[in-house]
Protein backbone atom coordinates (compact mmCIF):
# COMPACT_ATOMS: atom_id res chain seq x y z
CA UNK A 1 0.00 0.00 0.00
CA UNK A 2 1.45 3.54 -0.60
CA UNK A 3 1.86 5.91 1.92
CA UNK A 4 -0.66 8.52 2.81
CA UNK A 5 1.27 11.54 1.42
CA UNK A 6 1.35 9.30 -2.07
CA UNK A 7 -2.49 8.90 -1.86
CA UNK A 8 -3.46 12.29 -0.96
CA UNK A 9 -1.39 13.56 -3.91
CA UNK A 10 -3.00 11.06 -6.15
CA UNK A 11 -6.19 12.49 -4.37
CA UNK A 12 -5.62 15.94 -5.13
CA UNK A 13 -4.58 15.02 -8.59
CA UNK A 14 -7.78 13.43 -9.47
CA UNK A 15 -9.68 16.56 -7.72
CA UNK A 16 -7.84 18.67 -9.74
CA UNK A 17 -8.54 16.63 -13.08
CA UNK A 18 -11.99 16.56 -12.58
CA UNK A 19 -12.06 20.66 -11.54
CA UNK A 20 -10.49 21.47 -14.18
CA UNK A 21 -13.07 19.24 -16.75
CA UNK A 22 -15.46 21.06 -14.97
CA UNK A 23 -14.83 24.74 -15.04
CA UNK A 24 -16.50 27.58 -16.91
CA UNK A 25 -14.20 28.04 -19.89
CA UNK A 26 -13.36 31.42 -21.50
CA UNK A 27 -9.81 32.15 -21.90
CA UNK A 28 -8.48 28.86 -20.80
CA UNK A 29 -6.61 30.39 -17.97
CA UNK A 30 -8.81 29.38 -14.75
CA UNK A 31 -9.23 25.99 -16.01
CA UNK A 32 -6.19 24.79 -17.11
CA UNK A 33 -3.77 27.38 -14.76
CA UNK A 34 -6.24 28.79 -12.22
CA UNK A 35 -6.47 25.25 -10.68
CA UNK A 36 -3.64 23.20 -9.57
CA UNK A 37 -2.47 20.87 -7.00
CA UNK A 38 0.21 22.71 -4.20
CA UNK A 39 2.51 20.84 -1.91
CA UNK A 40 2.09 23.61 1.64
CA UNK A 41 4.44 21.46 3.45
CA UNK A 42 6.45 18.31 2.63
CA UNK A 43 3.82 15.90 2.24
CA UNK A 44 0.94 17.69 2.65
CA UNK A 45 -1.15 18.64 -0.67
CA UNK A 46 -4.19 20.67 -1.20
CA UNK A 47 -6.21 21.78 -4.22
CA UNK A 48 -6.01 25.48 -4.75
CA UNK A 49 -8.75 27.47 -7.54
CA UNK A 50 -8.01 30.93 -8.14
CA UNK A 51 -5.38 33.17 -6.60
CA UNK A 52 -3.21 35.41 -8.39
CA UNK A 53 -3.54 33.36 -11.26
CA UNK A 54 -7.50 33.69 -11.73
CA UNK A 55 -8.52 36.00 -9.11
CA UNK A 56 -12.12 36.04 -10.74
CA UNK A 57 -12.51 32.56 -10.14
CA UNK A 58 -14.83 33.37 -6.79
CA UNK A 59 -17.46 35.23 -9.64
CA UNK A 60 -17.29 32.01 -11.58
CA UNK A 61 -18.30 29.58 -8.05
CA UNK A 62 -20.86 31.83 -6.40
CA UNK A 63 -24.26 33.28 -5.95
CA UNK A 64 -23.73 36.94 -7.64
CA UNK A 65 -26.16 37.91 -5.32
CA UNK A 66 -22.77 38.05 -2.33
CA UNK A 67 -21.44 40.42 -5.03
CA UNK A 68 -22.37 44.40 -5.65
CA UNK A 69 -23.93 45.60 -8.95
CA UNK A 70 -23.70 45.19 -11.25
CA UNK A 71 -23.63 41.27 -10.88
CA UNK A 72 -25.75 42.13 -8.02
CA UNK A 73 -29.41 40.11 -8.74
CA UNK A 74 -28.28 38.43 -11.34
CA UNK A 75 -28.22 35.28 -12.02
CA UNK A 76 -24.39 33.32 -12.13
CA UNK A 77 -24.67 30.45 -14.91
CA UNK A 78 -21.64 28.61 -13.65
CA UNK A 79 -22.71 28.81 -9.78
CA UNK A 80 -21.52 26.05 -8.00
CA UNK A 81 -18.94 24.43 -10.11
CA UNK A 82 -16.48 23.83 -7.56
CA UNK A 83 -19.32 22.03 -5.09
CA UNK A 84 -20.22 19.84 -7.94
CA UNK A 85 -16.75 18.98 -9.20
CA UNK A 86 -16.52 17.63 -5.63
CA UNK A 87 -19.30 15.99 -5.42
CA UNK A 88 -18.50 13.77 -8.43
CA UNK A 89 -14.53 13.62 -7.35
CA UNK A 90 -15.77 12.56 -3.44
CA UNK A 91 -16.31 8.20 -4.57
CA UNK A 92 -12.33 8.26 -6.40
CA UNK A 93 -11.01 10.36 -3.63
CA UNK A 94 -12.49 7.84 -1.32
CA UNK A 95 -11.57 4.82 -2.71
CA UNK A 96 -7.99 6.11 -3.29
CA UNK A 97 -7.78 7.52 0.70
CA UNK A 98 -8.93 3.73 1.42
CA UNK A 99 -6.15 2.35 -0.54
CA UNK A 100 -8.34 0.45 -2.99
CA UNK A 101 -7.30 0.89 -6.27
CA UNK A 102 -4.21 1.92 -8.19
CA UNK A 103 -3.05 4.92 -9.79
CA UNK A 104 -3.20 3.59 -13.29
CA UNK A 105 -7.05 2.39 -11.98
CA UNK A 106 -7.70 5.92 -11.10
CA UNK A 107 -6.37 7.52 -14.10
CA UNK A 108 -8.55 4.77 -16.11
CA UNK A 109 -11.79 6.00 -13.99
CA UNK A 110 -11.29 9.66 -15.05
CA UNK A 111 -10.55 8.53 -18.56
CA UNK A 112 -13.66 6.65 -18.65
CA UNK A 113 -15.90 9.67 -17.19
CA UNK A 114 -14.84 11.81 -20.23
CA UNK A 115 -12.94 14.12 -17.52
CA UNK A 116 -9.53 13.39 -19.48
CA UNK A 117 -11.58 14.10 -22.61
CA UNK A 118 -12.42 17.32 -21.95
CA UNK A 119 -9.35 18.80 -20.20
CA UNK A 120 -7.53 17.72 -23.52
CA UNK A 121 -10.02 19.59 -25.38
CA UNK A 122 -10.14 22.67 -23.63
CA UNK A 123 -6.06 22.67 -24.17
CA UNK A 124 -6.85 22.23 -28.00
CA UNK A 125 -9.28 25.21 -27.82
CA UNK A 126 -7.13 27.58 -25.65
CA UNK A 127 -3.88 26.70 -28.48
CA UNK A 128 -6.33 27.83 -30.89
CA UNK A 129 -7.36 30.73 -28.79
CA UNK A 130 -3.32 31.72 -28.61
CA UNK A 131 -2.53 31.03 -32.00
CA UNK A 132 -5.25 33.16 -33.29
CA UNK A 133 -4.32 35.73 -31.09
CA UNK A 134 -0.80 35.57 -32.02
CA UNK A 135 -1.80 35.83 -35.59
CA UNK A 136 -3.46 39.19 -34.85
CA UNK A 137 -0.65 40.58 -33.13
CA UNK A 138 1.54 39.97 -36.31
CA UNK A 139 -0.55 41.09 -39.12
Amino acid sequence: MKSIAHRLKLACDALCTILKAEAPYDTGNLALDGIRVVEGEPGYFYVAVGGEIAPYAKYTQESWDNFEAPLKGKKNPNEGWINRGIEKALPLIKQIMEGAITEDEANEYLESRGYTRELKEKQIKRAEYLEAKARKLVS
